[in-house]
């Protein structure tokens, strides 16, 4: 795999079980044929300039439930693939939640080289307790874009992690009520 669609090669003439095509430079213009591919960019046309894309949440609101130990959150980019980019990610309470008694707070950086679309992820540790509670909400944030030729830009930058209980009310019922509960909207 050479981290461009088999689709999108044979659109653009190139081979699919070619792996080293997506180094290539067919028109000089400084970019690979995975970059351009991936920025939906013509690796034939040096006019032709690829972006280097925007990173995000894969989505704004994440779940999980207090005895899952982690939870998992999900970056990609998208919309270019050009050049090297990273971002940053921090994790902290809201107020709801608290820190090293519901989560563990956590950070770091997260890297695309050139062509990379892939989705990145980093890993929330979660603290379960006794405690019949509440959602408790955690606050994920993106920042520090960097970009090797300056072009990225960050899209959904801020997420909510709610971590639902375990515990049962005294009536044996789940706390919630058995709802799904809907965090669908933006932060």
């Amino acid at each position: 795999a050479d981290g461009i669609l088999d689709v999108k090669e044979l659109a653009l003439g190139l081979d699919p079980f070619d792996s080293t095509d997506a180094d290539f430079d067919p028109d000089a213009d400084g970019f690979s044929n995975a970059e351009e591919a991936n920025s939906n960019s013509d690796p034939f046309d040096p006019d032709s300039v690829p972006s280097a894309g925007t990173l995000e949440f894969t989505t704004g609101n994440i779940g999980v439930g207090e005895g899952a130990g982690f939870a998992e959150i999900k970056v990609h980019r998208v919309l270019g693939a050009a050049g090297i980019v990273s971002v940053d990610y921090s994790v902290f309470g809201t107020g709801l939640a608290i820190e090293n008694e519901d989560f563990q707070a956590t950070s770091g950086t997260l890297r695309w080289g050139p062509g990379d679309v892939s989705i990145k992820s980093f890993n929330v540790p979660i603290v379960s307790d006794n405690d019949i509670e509440a959602p408790e909400l955690v606050r994920l944030k993106l920042s520090n874009l960097l970009s090797s030729d300056g072009g990225a830009k960050l899209g959904m930058q801020d997420a909510i992690l709610a971590i639902f209980d375990d515990e049962r009310a005294p009536d044996g019922q789940a706390l919630n009520g058995g709802f799904i509960l809907d965090y669908s909207q933006r932060v």
